[in-house]
């Protein structure tokens, strides 16, 4: 899509991609390819090769991922990175002699502002919508994930995700990645702040994941308030697995054991605990209060940096 700058004349290029990924279901005699497609967006290039950032759930799970371009070409894709919290992934595919986007600065969007999203929903290639910025800074849980989204009346829908939201200008400020839908609403997608996307896209780029974020190396469930009565124990967070490498297993905290306080605040979930983990970074000091067999001990434990190694762990 090309859109015209009113101040300088420059032209920008938001260049649209569609990304396909296939998992693969066995049944009892046979097996099924599942493809499912979403967009993106060329955020780089090389002599030989071009680096498209699209969303983490577009392609997370996917046996194989392909991507085509606008003039139909089709290319197999490498996964460079991921991030689940951000919900950004980039793939790196082997063509050359094409733009890379413009990417806008998100800190200065307003409400009210044009917004014209680019994607291939519904597999309808090279869609463009429009509308206006219904909101910056929305606070909205996708997933487990807790995100501060743009908010935007510009239609989405699925195959949207992963690709470009746009100013007046076709620079990129944002990643389009969720909408609500009931018969009770319309018209509210969301997208990823391009402030946001960038630095994460250039870590992914670098190390293939994004170095800092804190992990306990814990995986559990929650405890609800009639299990905890059933069994006798309080709500918290079930121990279901704890990483080998991890303090909190040179510690002692073991499977079954359930975590009832982060720095001395009660927990009952995990959002809950992950929210004040992440007020940490990896290497810090953090309390984890939790019962076991009918008492309640405390540790200390260092927290590790979370990589794509520890995908498996949710605290």
């Amino acid at each position: 899509a090309k859109l015209k700058d009113k101040k300088t004349g420059k032209i920008f290029m938001a260049v649209n991609t569609q990304v396909y990924q296939s998992n693969t279901w066995f049944g009892q005699s046979q097996t099924y390819e599942v493809p499912s497609s979403g967009s993106g967006i060329i955020v780089n290039q090389t002599d030989t090769e071009l680096l498209i950032a699209t969303n983490n759930h577009v392609v997370e799970g996917g046996d194989s991922i392909a991507v085509t371009l606008d003039d139909g070409e089709t290319y197999a894709a490498e996964l460079i990175g991921t991030d689940v919290k951000s919900d950004i992934a980039v793939l790196k595919i082997d063509a050359q002699n094409l733009p890379a986007a413009e990417f806008g600065d998100s800190s200065q969007v307003e409400v009210g502002e044009a917004a014209i999203a680019i994607g291939n929903p519904l597999g309808l290639n090279g869609t463009v919508t429009a509308g206006i910025i219904s909101a910056v800074d929305r606070e909205i849980q996708v997933g487990s994930s807790n995100m501060v989204l743009l908010q935007t009346d510009a239609s989405i829908n699925p195959g949207n995700s992963g690709g470009a939201l746009l100013n007046e200008y076709g620079q990129v400020i944002g990643v389009n990645s969720a909408k609500i839908s009931s018969e009770d609403s319309e018209g509210l997608g969301f997208a990823i702040p391009s402030n946001t996307v960038g630095p994460i896209v250039e870590e992914l780029i670098d190390k293939g994941y994004v170095s800092g974020r804190p992990l306990t190396g814990i995986s559990g469930r929650n405890v609800s308030a009639l299990a905890a009565a059933f069994y006798n124990i309080p709500q918290g967070i079930l121990v279901d697995q704890v990483a080998p490498e991890s303090d909190a297993a040179a510690k002692g905290l073991t499977a079954g054991d359930v975590i009832i306080g982060v720095d001395d605040i009660r927990v009952e979930n995990i959002s809950d605990a992950c929210t004040l983990r992440d007020e940490h970074k990896a290497g810090d000091t953090m309390k984890l209060t939790f019962y076991r067999q009918g008492s309640t001990h405390e540790i200390n434990i260092q927290l590790m940096e979370e990589t794509n190694q520890q995908s498996e762990y949710d605290f």
